[in-house]
């Protein structure tokens, strides 16, 4: 059998076989039938010549390492099958009830389907392929119970007047090769990891110059992703100059093979060049070719860069040793120079200090210096006239603590601490003259430096007092405007209190009761708004009101004016202590005394038992969120906020745009309204 043609040889019995191998020992299978079937119809009976041929086919596919069958879809047969098949399919007990065609092809699928994990895909692969129109070459794996991988090769079979018959199936199994494809990717993966580890930037090409790896240190230095790298040439990552080089010391390698290390530059994706040692070798293939090359970068920009500096100082040194002599004099020169700029100097310095006194001298201010003890090293004049002591009592020695007030002493100790760290405050504190008496005073004061080191403090004191019967004019200037905007408020109360009377004075001639209710619905937005009034100037902030307290004493008021029996509505109301100014309180209350006189109006009827809730609670730090719900008959679909005839709805929409909020309307279990608004206090 080895000898029949070069397609049966001996790697025959590797099972990893590929497709176009398969292929082609099926299509020499059947040539070889061919041939041999022409040869004997010449010499011997049709009969004999059949047995011979079926005796030849057996042979030869038993030989073959993949389990072969044909299949007569038309008629549901299985017109022939090979040992392998049965062995591959672990149904070597079915093989009599093959032969003897008790077993249709169908019964064999049923079969094959109990040996296969994915039986779905399966079994659709099998029926696709039994259908005459599926004219195609199929190849598929499928894995096996067992663990197994097999892969399926299919061709349709057609007669000499092209009349389908049914098709040829073809298992090879193919496990050991999945195994060592698992196992190569594993290396890979492993290999890739490995060189990622290794600082130094890798990379690798086939024999085409072609990149086909890299690690990422090479990916970092060039400044490209592997993307665009892998599949180019140096010329397409390169400047031409520099690929040349690459390029002929490339060829140069794999023309003698082994190691290749030569200097260069390399040019980034930023376009800075870096000098740079390529170490180099070529790989073989299985065959012993060279397959490609892998190669390293070792950048040696500083290297290069340190010996050019070393090679610099020795060339700047042999010149200072040439000129030593007059370098020296030099030297020397320069001293002297510097002997007398440095005389110059503190000539210069203490005219400053001269000036520095004198200007000092000129302040109204007390300008002082002092050490970390707090001992005075300086003052101005206006030091004596402010504190009472003279000019020979700062001299015989004073410390800060003594011109400062008892109380203030422990302040100052704590100050100075944080002054000398650099946290620079200014400070009232009471300065204590000689006498005794104090006055208030702003202390300013930074650091003084010496070698790099805190040393002391330098700052000046100003007397506030005329600043501080300044404060007290205007504390009793604002007090008065208090009580004048209290006042205002109280008569905006009253004004609005006497519109309301008005209103209710006018209730005895309305005989209309819509219009009597538009003129109670007027008289309740009235009496929101006085009571906002009453509560600023009851407040002691007359900027902002306390929104809950007012909140309690708006819906008891409206619970009288409706007459509603708490015992059939109940109130909830959930606030913490909120504040907010005028322009907010007022369109909030409103809010408020539309929805609730809405509920009471219509949520309840014919004496419904209910609740009405009423929460306000911030959302985030400058946000509010104010929900009026009632547990009522709800409010009807055809009524929404946006677009309503109703007056109190329209007011409600406006008033929330007013305060720059938003509003939402529930309709689930009664009627629920949320506004949320920006919060904020004056």
């Amino acid at each position: 059998m080895k000898k029949l043609s070069p397609v049966f040889n001996e790697d025959i019995k590797d099972e990893d076989k590929t497709k176009e191998q398969l292929i082609a020992e099926l299509v020499e299978l059947r040539r070889l039938t061919a041939k041999q079937n022409g040869s004997w119809k010449k010499s011997r009976p049709a009969e004999e010549m059949l047995n011979w041929e079926n005796i030849l086919l057996h042979n030869m596919s038993d030989g073959l390492p993949v389990a072969i069958y044909f299949a007569d879809h038309v008629n549901d047969k299985i017109l022939y099958f090979n040992n392998n098949f049965l062995k591959l399919w672990n149904i070597e007990h079915l093989e009599k009830k093959l032969r003897s065609g008790e077993l249709k092809h169908s019964d064999i699928v049923s079969n094959l389907l109990l040996r296969v994990k994915d039986k779905v895909s399966f079994a659709r692969t099998m029926e696709l392929l039994q259908n005459e129109n599926c004219s195609h070459i199929a190849e598929e794996e499928t894995l096996l119970t067992d663990g197994r991988v097999i892969r399926l090769y299919s061709f349709m079979m057609r007669d000499a007047g092209n009349r389908y018959l049914g098709r040829s199936y073809s298992y090879n199994d193919v496990t050991a090769r999945k195994i060592v494809q698992d196992a190569e990717k594993k290396n890979l993966n492993f290999l890739q990891v490995l060189m990622n580890t290794i600082p130094l930037p890798i990379f690798y090409k086939n024999r085409e110059g072609i990149y086909i790896g890299c690690n990422e240190a090479f990916e970092k230095y060039l400044g490209f992703d592997r993307d665009s790298i892998i599949g180019k040439t140096v010329f397409d990552l390169a400047p031409e100059n520099l690929a040349k080089i690459y390029k002929n010391a490339d060829d140069s390698l794999f023309n003698s093979g082994g190691i290749q290390v030569y200097e260069s530059r390399v040019k980034n994706a930023d376009g800075s060049e870096h000098d740079v040692i390529f170490n180099k070798a070529t790989y073989l293939n299985p065959d012993g070719s060279i397959g490609g090359m892998v190669g390293t970068i070792l950048d040696i920009t500083e290297r290069k860069r340190s010996e050019n500096d070393i090679l610099k100082m020795h060339r700047e040194l042999e010149t200072r040793v040439a000129e030593r002599t007059s370098e020296l004099k030099r030297i020397n020169e320069a001293l002297q120079t510097e002997i007398k700029e440095r005389n110059k100097a503190e000539e210069e310095l203490e005219k400053s200090i001269k000036k520095y006194k004198e200007l000092a001298d000129l302040l109204p201010q007390i300008v002082f210096e002092i050490d970390i003890n707090g001992n005075i090293t300086f003052v101005n004049k206006s030091a004596f006239g402010l504190t009472k002591y003279n000019e020979e009592d700062f001299k015989k020695g004073l410390n800060a603590f003594q011109i400062i007030s008892l109380e203030d002493r422990d302040r100052l100790k704590e100050n100075m601490s944080n002054a000398l760290k650099g946290n620079s405050e200014g400070g009232e504190y009471r300065i204590r003259r000689k006498d005794g008496s104090t006055y208030p005073g702003m202390i300013h004061a930074s650091v003084i430096y010496q070698d790099d080191r805190p040393a002391g403090l330098r700052g000046f004191i100003i007397d506030i007092t005329e600043l501080k019967q300044a404060e007290k004019r205007i504390q009793a200037s604002l007090a008065e405007k208090e009580v004048l905007i209290k006042e205002i408020h109280h008569r905006v109360k009253n004004n609005l209190q006497i519109i309301s009377s008005l209103l209710s004075l006018q209730f005895d001639y309305i005989r209309d009761e819509k219009d009597l209710e538009i003129f109670k619905e007027s008289q309740d937005r009235v009496r929101t708004m006085a009571l906002i009034h009453e509560k600023m100037y009851q407040s002691k902030d007359l900027a902002n009101v306390d929104i809950s307290e007012y909140m309690d004493n708006l819906t008891s008021y409206l619970f009288r004016s409706y007459g509603v029996d708490r015992n059939i509505i109940g109130l909830e109301i959930e606030s913490g202590e909120v504040y907010m100014n005028v322009n907010t309180a007022v369109p909030c209350g409103l809010i408020i005394n539309e929805l609730v006189s809405n509920s009471l109006k219509y949520a309840f009827p014919n004496g419904r038992k209910g609740k009405i809730s009423i929460k306000l609670k911030p959302k985030n730090i400058d946000r509010m969120v104010l929900t009026i719900m009632d547990d009522g008959i709800g409010l009807p679909e055809e009524k929404n906020i946006d677009n309503n005839k109703s007056l109190g709805l329209q007011l409600v929409h406006a008033l929330t745009e007013q305060i720059n909020g938003s509003i939402r309307l529930y309709r689930n279990d009664g009627t629920r309204f949320e506004i949320e608004f920006p919060h904020s206090k004056i």
